[in-house]
């Protein structure tokens, strides 16, 4: 399977009004992390969503 490079990445994190550091981290997969790290990650993970997820709805919105 062919990767996006970065110029597209970074076009598409623009598109979504997201930085692209966060893109990265939505992207993630459990996979993608060490298996000595999953236990942390998957214990973190969901909480760190919901703020990305409740900072951007509310940025968006104009609520900052």
């Amino acid at each position: 399977m062919k990767e996006p490079n970065i110029s597209t990445l970074r076009t598409i994190s623009e598109k979504l009004g997201l930085p692209l550091p966060i893109l990265f981290f939505l992207s993630l997969d459990t996979e993608d992390i060490k298996p000595e790290k999953r236990i942390a990650y998957n214990h973190l993970a969901p909480s760190i969503k919901a703020m990305i997820a409740e900072f951007f709805t509310n940025a968006s919105k104009g609520n900052d």
